[in-house]
């Protein structure tokens, strides 16, 4: 199910709210937002779906329904009441700060992964997860701007010799992820995901890097890392992810939307870019080649 895609140009200008499999169920859906006044279409394959109905092929095909940008926040509290809050992915709980830092507020607790160049010193984490130990993803001066004393802290495992030696002070509040790993964290789920580079030294498969997937129930949120478009990323099913595109390191902007296209989440946000590379253009490059039935949001709060 999509929420909240893309503008889509090819039959009508406006955001796609919703994606069914039933046909029957989006004409529900478009007949309850005609009655409040909001102008709704369908796009694609309903005749598709009813013939295969009709031969018994079982051959579903997806409905898709757009409204107008101005009309989302009045159809969106029309589909709650319609029972379809479960389905709605929101992703106001993460924020990107600069670069591929994120804050994200998960089962109460406030999570961040790669703080860096992190500007007010808030002591709010509970949980720092860390993808991989290259200066603009493990900076310890911008951790201490986060950490309190009951923070936790998460690390790939090839970095635990090198944090045992460094950070002595977070013996006993450290977890070690290898790649395929999962762990509970106050009831929130984190698996480790293998994220490098194809072809360049700059991040070795072999060094086994990470990127994460937290789940806390209702949604996964894929943080990928530093990573291409590998055959490990493109297996990850969630809700949410949030994928680098500012080339050079990671994934261009094309490359990017290639991984996300392939996940197919409900939501991509677009990171690593801003600062140590890539600018506004990446982001909005990357949009360009997404497919249309993806949400991208663009939420990059400090642009060098």
């Amino acid at each position: 199910m999509s929420i909240f895609g893309r503008e889509h140009k090819e039959d009508g200008i406006g955001v796609c709210l919703l994606t069914l499999t039933n046909e029957f169920e989006a004409d529900r859906v478009i007949a309850a937002l005609k009655s409040q006044g909001i102008c709704a279409y369908k796009h694609e394959d309903g005749a598709n779906q009813l013939m295969g109905i009709y031969m018994g092929a079982g051959d579903f095909h997806p409905v898709s329904i757009f409204v107008a940008e101005e009309a989302r926040e009045k159809a969106v509290e029309l589909l709650e009441e319609m029972g379809f809050t479960g389905d709605l992915t929101d992703s106001s709980n993460i924020r990107l700060i600069t670069h591929a830092a994120v804050r994200m507020e998960v089962c109460g607790k406030v999570v961040y992964l790669d703080p860096y160049q992190i500007r007010e010193a808030s002591h709010d984490a509970d949980l720092i997860l860390i993808t991989h130990e290259h200066y603009d993803h493990y900076s310890p001066e911008d951790i201490d701007k986060l950490a309190t004393e009951e923070t936790r802290y998460v690390f790939p495992e090839s970095m635990e010799e090198m944090i045992s030696v460094e950070r002595a002070d977070l013996r006993g509040k450290t977890r070690y992820l290898r790649p395929g790993q999962e762990m509970d964290w106050e009831g929130i789920g984190i698996a480790g995901i293998l994220a490098y580079t194809i072809g360049r030294d700059f991040h070795p498969r072999e060094k086994g890097w990470l990127g994460y997937l937290i789940d806390d129930g209702k949604k996964k949120v894929y943080i990928a890392g530093d990573t291409d478009a590998t055959a490990e990323a493109k297996s990850v099913v969630c809700d949410i992810a949030l994928i680098p595109c500012g080339g050079k390191y990671t994934c261009d902007p094309k490359q990017a939307a290639e991984l996300a296209n392939a996940i197919a989440p409900d939501i991509v946000i677009p990171s690593h870019y801003g600062s140590v590379i890539g600018d506004a253009s990446c982001a909005d490059r990357f949009e360009s080649l997404v497919d249309p039935q993806i949400q991208v949001e663009k939420k990059m709060e400090y642009l060098d």
